[in-house]
């Protein structure tokens, strides 16, 4: 069995990812469920985004404790209420606040159709993660040029061209190769028989 490419693991949670010929293969586990995924390279888009998320529950519970420290504030000052309600109000709603900024996390996302690709951003490393996203669009380029780069003579113009402008959308090839190929293709350059393109042979 092949070792995973990247290891990704926060608490209880754990991600290995393996690259395979034609996508990838991710194994989610925590301390209750496991969990096998195989995500396609044709739903890798060429683009990543990036955003911060954290708990959503901690964060409601910080904002809820420190709306109960904010009233009982005033009541305080007005010798309504003992000045420790505020108090203890206002250490817990700072122990949630530091739970949340703590358990926040940064990920890389790949997603296209609602599917792809999430990475945390530096985990185990950020080193360790670019250096995945790299070989993972090397694989993907290998795949998709294999896939759709390969063209037959009998084949009509906007069938090859439709499969050109594929790669392009995808950054699988670059603009001076598109514009060689579409040249190729529009003087209807004879090719000896069998399938022809960027793939090797």
């Amino acid at each position: 069995m092949k070792s995973p490419d990247l290891i990704q693991s926060t608490g209880l949670h754990k991600v290995e990812l393996t690259l395979e010929a034609d996508g990838i293969s991710v194994f989610e586990k925590n301390f209750s469920r496991s969990n096998k995924t195989h995500i396609y390279f044709e739903n890798i888009p060429p683009k990543s985004s990036e955003f911060t998320t954290g708990s959503k529950r901690v964060l409601v519970g910080a904002i809820v404790f420190s709306i109960l420290a904010a009233v009982c504030l005033p009541l305080a000052a007005s010798k309504i209420a003992a000045w420790s309600a505020p108090l203890v109000w206002g250490v817990v709603a700072g122990i949630f606040w530091i739970g949340y900024y703590s358990s926040r996390k940064s990920l890389v996302r790949f997603i296209q159709n609602g599917a792809g690709l999430n990475l945390y951003k530096d985990k185990p490393s950020e080193k360790a993660v670019d250096e995945f996203i790299k070989k993972m669009f090397e694989f993907r380029k290998k795949y998709l040029l294999k896939k759709f780069g390969r063209f037959l003579d009998e084949e009509s113009f906007e069938n090859k061209m439709n499969r050109l402008n594929y790669l392009r959308a995808r950054d699988v090839i670059n603009e001076q190769e598109f514009d060689s190929k579409r040249e190729e293709f529009s003087m209807g350059i004879n090719k000896p028989p069998g399938p022809v393109g960027f793939a090797q042979q």
